[in-house]
């Protein structure tokens, strides 16, 4: 089935904009709760939906009655814009959340060597802490 009017493709792109953001909201509930797995899958679908947003967009761009979205369609295009910057808005926390889950990550990691080095911490030529071995307090028989 080819859609052909200008209704019926603003009416897909109504509905393509409102699963990217029911993925984006999946997405931050998985992040909040850090299932990896769940990311994955979320994280293939939500590019696969923004590229059927972008393609229909040249569609409806390219249409016969594209002039009609400043005036009959108005209101779903502005529906869809409107959509979409909640959908920029909700990306913009979830990469938030990323960060923080990554300084977080890093913050644990820093913590563990420095717990199993003790005081035997070197950096490396980014500043990244990681353990060193000693000698101190063993011996050696030769």
């Amino acid at each position: 089935m080819t859609i052909k009017t200008l209704p019926e493709l603003l009416g897909l792109q109504v509905s393509y904009v409102e699963q990217l953001m029911a993925l984006l909201t999946a997405e931050k509930s998985a992040l909040e709760s850090r299932d990896v797995t769940a990311l994955e899958k979320i994280s293939q679908d939500k590019q696969q939906q923004i590229t059927h947003i972008a393609e229909l967009d040249v569609k409806i761009s390219q249409h016969a009655d594209a002039a009609e979205l400043l005036s009959t369609y108005l209101p779903q295009k502005q529906q869809i814009e409107t959509e979409l910057t909640q959908c920029q808005e909700l990306n913009d926390i979830n990469g938030k959340l990323i960060e923080l889950n990554l300084r977080n990550t890093k913050r644990l990691g820093d913590t563990i060597i420095r717990s199993r080095s003790r005081n035997n911490i070197t950096y490396d030529k980014l500043g990244r802490t990681r353990g060193s071995f000693s000698t101190l307090g063993m011996t050696f028989k030769s």
